[in-house]
């Protein structure tokens, strides 16, 4: 991790090791940093663009909220816009069920399942930012979304509600569902493109959204591209509310 100023703005890099294997090189994301007391150490963000170089990171991407000065600062050493993302919540007391087919059930994932999960990654178009930038090729952009769907499955509190159509699986759903503190976060779902326009994607999110609240969580935490109008949808008709929205930029080195 390393730290970067510009004026009154603070910035952190960091490689995820998950995307080395799948672009066979770095990749960086650059964030806003949030608390700068326990940082003393900054480089000026005008050797931004040569330390990624030296240090051999080819792809960055920034992701947070919308903010003119920063948005024209990334700009002006290149960065280019990508996508807006809707970061959205929902109450126990707010959430509203959507009424479906009651012959779709959901369940909980087990490890045996992980590996057909991890192939409908592989098969849907899935809205992510690296999914729908032109510069970064399809079979790339789904590999890299099947192994950021891995990276959760040994995390605490981490779980995958199903639904299955003749014994196969359908369609997923992921969060990592803190329900001693009585929250969740949405982090991945995607529908096998066979199981598509069958209002699975309907029963899966609403089910399991109303599953963790009846085992005690009181407040759902999503986000999804504006692009992705079928996610959006769904956490319309489930009574999500925008909290506000984060942008996502990206810099090439290549």
């Amino acid at each position: 991790m390393i730290s970067f100023r510009h004026d009154n703005y603070f910035f952190e890099l960091s490689t995820p090791h998950y995307e080395l294997p799948v672009f066979g090189y770095k990749v960086g994301e650059l964030r806003v940093i949030k608390n700068t007391q326990d940082t003393t150490d900054y480089i000026p963000f005008t050797e931004f663009k040569g330390y990624i170089k030296e240090n051999g990171i080819r792809i960055c991407t920034f992701r947070g909220k919308e903010n003119i000065h920063i948005i024209r600062l990334l700009e002006s050493i290149g960065f280019q816009f990508v996508s807006t993302y809707n970061v959205v919540n929902c109450s126990k007391e707010e959430f509203a069920e959507i009424k479906t087919d009651g012959k779709i059930k959901i369940e909980l994932a087990n490890q045996k399942d992980y590996e057909k999960i991890l192939e409908i990654e592989r098969t849907v178009f899935d809205a992510s930012t690296f999914s729908i930038d032109p510069l970064i090729e399809e079979e790339i952009a789904s590999k890299r979304n099947a192994i950021r769907v891995k990276s959760h499955f040994n995390k605490p509190n981490h779980r995958i509600y199903i639904s299955r159509v003749d014994n196969n699986i359908a369609g997923f759903i992921q969060f990592i569902a803190d329900i001693e503190n009585k929250k969740a976060d949405t982090l991945n779902a995607g529908i096998h493109p066979q199981y598509q326009n069958m209002k699975i994607g309907k029963a899966l999110f609403s089910k399991a959204f109303k599953t963790l609240f009846d085992e005690g969580c009181e407040m759902i935490t999503s986000d999804y591209s504006t692009q992705n109008i079928g996610s959006g949808k769904l956490h319309i008709l489930c009574n999500f509310r925008i909290i506000h929205q984060e942008i996502h930029l990206r810099y090439f080195s290549l």
